[in-house]
């Protein structure tokens, strides 16, 4: 909804080292293309997809885990089923929202 608002430009700063700029860069390309059907989701896994080789599932769990930012709260796929785990045998229960509150 960038467009919507007024924005008619975007940056992207690419890291120091080239590879690890692979998939950010991607994703944004991805939405200057076609802002209207970008879907962050797709568009995150298409780079991993194109950019990791043989290394997909690798890299996908790599990436999942620093994935958390101000635009992106959730928790990763991969560490959310260990720390539910983890809590329900610490305390017999699996809502960490319960138990933190």
């Amino acid at each position: 909804g960038l467009t919507e608002h007024g924005i008619h430009g975007l940056t992207a700063n690419p890291l120091e080292h080239a590879e690890a700029s692979k998939i950010p860069l991607f994703t944004i390309a991805d939405y200057t293309w076609n802002p209207k059907d970008y879907t962050s989701k797709d568009s995150w896994d298409a780079s991993i997809n194109d950019c990791t080789g043989s290394y997909t599932e690798e890299v996908t769990t790599f990436a999942e885990n620093v994935l958390s930012s101000p635009l992106n709260q959730s928790e990763s796929r991969t560490i959310k089923p260990i720390i539910d785990k983890f809590w329900e045998g610490f305390t017999g229960r699996n809502d960490f929202q319960e138990i933190a509150s």
